[in-house]
């Protein structure tokens, strides 16, 4: 029935193979290509290379998915926008967070998710796009993302230690160690000293347990005489105690007294103190007068006494 025409089965033949091509590929993915699909999209701030449209998304290692989408994001800095389309049974919430693996050493790079353990809330639905899965670094993205942090860290370490090695501070670091040594050297030959040293706080211990036990005997000597100063203090204090309540009595009893006195006795004190003074210079002139003539005090002529000549 072909016969008489070959396209017709060169043509039948070839739709065969790609049905059963596609049935095949199919297959392989584990999907038949009716599965509903839910979106994502992901946010890296560094070089996706390796990651092409169309590349596998794995959901712990399974494949979920592909990537459906990839656009710059401008600002500071410049994000990559990656979504990507999964299986909607695929389990994403809060807990879930995205990472870009390499794929072997062909340095193709895929989309791997992963989930904290835990229940945790949906992701919530923006009122554009699809919901956004975080990013996070891990494996060796993680370490090649923080290369030029670690180069940095190490230049400078670098630099720190060429000016710790530098001509100056080798000489100082060499008379250190020459230092060292003589302390070394000289450490060793006082080792006699040294040695005789836990011989000598033996002793020391020896004589302060010595002492202490002098102490403690001098102590218990003088226990009595401690003792009774105390006792004698205290009737001391118990003497003084009875003195003051009699003085209290004393002027409970003479209040009227005490206060007559302080009103008159203390005001006329001013004046009697002027009287004093009054009477020592008197006394004063008195003792001038004698020193200049005795003699007044045994006899003094009156002043209209008349002297008769011989």
């Amino acid at each position: 029935m072909f016969k008489g025409n070959p396209s017709l089965v060169v043509g039948v033949f070839v739709s065969t193979a790609l049905l059963a091509l596609a049935g095949f590929a199919m297959w392989l993915a584990g999907t038949k290509g009716n599965e509903p699909m839910s979106g994502y999209s992901l946010l890296f701030e560094r070089d996706i290379s390796g990651l092409s449209l169309g590349g596998p998304v794995y959901f712990m290692g399974v494949a979920v998915g592909r990537v459906s989408s990839m656009e710059l994001v401008p600002g500071n800095p410049v994000k990559v926008q990656v979504d990507i389309q999964v299986l909607a049974t695929t389990p994403v919430d809060t807990g879930t967070y995205a990472s870009l693996t390499a794929q072997g050493i062909t340095g193709v790079n895929v989309i791997n998710i992963a989930a904290e353990p835990g229940q945790h809330a949906p992701l919530p639905e923006p009122e554009d796009g699809y919901p956004t899965i975080p990013v996070r670094e891990s494996g060796l993205s993680a370490v090649l993302a923080q290369a030029p942090v670690t180069v940095a860290k190490l230049n400078n370490l670098l630099d720190q230690l060429n000016l710790l090695l530098g001509p100056e501070n080798r000489e100082s670091i060499a008379n250190s160690l020459s230092r060292i040594d003589e302390v070394t050297q000289a450490l060793s030959e006082e080792r006699e000293s040294w040695s005789q040293l836990p011989v000598n706080m033996q002793a020391l211990l020896v004589d302060t347990r010595a002492l202490m036990r002098d102490l403690a005997s001098a102590v218990n000597n003088l226990q009595p005489e401690i003792q009774s100063t105390l006792a004698h203090t205290r009737q001391a204090a118990a003497n003084t105690e009875q003195l003051t309540a009699r003085l209290d009595q004393l002027i409970s009893a003479n209040e009227a007294e005490f206060n007559h006195f302080i009103e008159n006795g203390v005001g006329q004190a001013p004046e009697l103190i002027y009287d004093l003074r009054s009477t020592l210079r008197e006394l004063q002139k008195l003792l001038r007068q004698l020193q200049d003539d005795p003699s007044q005090l045994i006899l003094r002529p009156p002043n209209d006494a008349l002297e008769v000549k011989p």
